[in-house]
């Protein structure tokens, strides 16, 4: 702590001044409320938003630097703007209706206001949403916002060097505006209000999981056995899927299919779901050629998905949230549909436990989205407890049907 700072401890006219500025910013929980809000208008009405996020001091020691920021920002504002703080201790300004010009007058208008006296602070402008397009990389198309900034005015950060030759082409194109110091970087609107996961959940996962391969390691290498008997080809089935925040990861299955199968079938049947408001009955309960026998009994009885235990293990997933989907899947998404992202994907969820197949793919989103919102310890035991009678409900009715089709024959 430097002297000035200790000085500003001890001064009681400091904290009142600070305490002053503080109350004209709305708080972290009050700020995210409002991105979410103006988030699901723009989803509904179609149109853009922007944000400028400020950084740069010791916000809580800094008062001149707190007082210039919010002073500007207060006098730019509009009525419709709201300005308040984020959780990473930035202050951001809310600019509804507004493209990325109009937040590049923002931060033009706090840099010539700014006391020279002092270093320009950091900014960030974010777009919500991106415009499809004007996309040709599929990657970059999934994303739900675009972020130029000028990192302290200086040069590259550690994230900037990481990005793809493909994204920053995608957002060379996207962008009609050259931000000062802008750096070529794309990432999503979301990542501002969607929630790390807490400490409690991640335990959850990991003693659940632990436990789970312990009493049931007995049944995975059975099963392991049996298909390597039954049917040629690996154990296990890997394949790319989508989760938090559009990251993507390697999903683990029990493999139930033949070897060689290709995902024509199901890609197109995903779609006409998508697309429809029929029930999402799996594709499997109608005889799919690809599934061997054994791997339909896998199937059926939902023991295909027990390696996904070892994804829970790794963050990947977690015992409870939003299935994870395909990439092709996620392509075909509206932009509103992008929420379900912002939840960790999971073994099982409110979708399973509230009617599954009955459901629509709408509702199933609208479920998972509902889910990231009220997600709780006791929600999580909730649900999980719910699962398992609804898994031997499950089953009993794969059973039941087989047996009334063997009595038809």
């Amino acid at each position: 702590m430097t002297a000035e700072s200790f000085w500003h401890q001890l001064n009681p006219f400091f904290k009142v001044k600070q305490n002053r500025l503080e109350l004209r910013l709305l708080s972290v929980e009050k700020m995210r409320h409002k991105i979410l809000q103006e988030q699901a208008r723009a989803d509904r009405n179609g149109h853009a938003f922007s944000l400028v996020a400020f950084a740069g001091a010791d916000l809580s020691h800094d008062v001149q630097y707190l007082e210039q920021l919010t002073q500007a920002l207060v006098r730019r504002k509009r009525l419709t703007d709201e300005v308040g703080w984020l959780r990473n201790g930035q202050i951001v300004i809310l600019l509804p209706d507004t493209p990325a010009e109009g937040a590049r007058k923002v931060v033009e208008y706090v840099n010539k206001t700014w006391d020279k006296r002092y270093s320009e602070p950091e900014w960030t402008v974010y777009v919500y949403p991106l415009q499809k397009n004007e996309h040709d990389d599929r990657k970059v198309k999934k994303l739900n916002g675009t972020v130029f900034n000028n990192a302290g005015g200086g040069g590259p950060s550690k994230n900037s060097t990481r990005v793809s030759k493909a994204k920053t082409e995608a957002r060379t194109r996207q962008s009609t505006y050259a931000f000062r110091n802008s750096q070529n970087n794309v990432k999503s609107v979301d990542a501002l209000v969607a929630r790390q996961m807490p400490f409690w959940k991640r335990s959850m996962d990991v003693i659940g999981a632990l436990l789970c391969l312990f009493v049931l390691s007995p049944i995975v290498l059975v099963i392991g056995m049996v298909i390597k008997m039954v049917s040629n080809g690996p154990v296990f089935f890997k394949q790319d899927r989508v989760g938090y925040m559009g990251r993507h990861f390697k999903f683990w299955k029990f493999r139930t299919m033949n070897s060689g199968a290709n995902d024509i079938i199901h890609s197109e049947y995903l779609q006409k779901l998508i697309e429809s408001d029929r029930p999402m009955v799996k594709l499997d309960t109608h005889a799919d050629p690809r599934v061997y026998p054994f791997g339909q009994v896998l199937r059926q009885t939902y023991l295909d998905e027990l390696p996904q235990l070892f994804n829970v293990l790794r963050g990947d997933m977690s015992l409870v949230g939003p299935r994870p989907c395909l990439p092709y899947e996620a392509e075909k998404y509206r932009q509103w549909q992008n929420r379900r992202f912002a939840a960790v994907p999971g073994l099982t969820g409110l979708w399973q436990v509230s009617g599954k197949n009955n459901t629509t793919f709408k509702e199933m989103i609208r479920l998972d989205i509902r889910y990231e919102r009220k997600c709780s310890f006791w929600f999580d035991l909730k649900i999980m407890l719910k699962t398992i009678p609804f898994m031997f409900e499950q089953v009993k009715g794969t059973l039941m049907n087989v047996s009334t089709k063997g009595g038809k024959d």
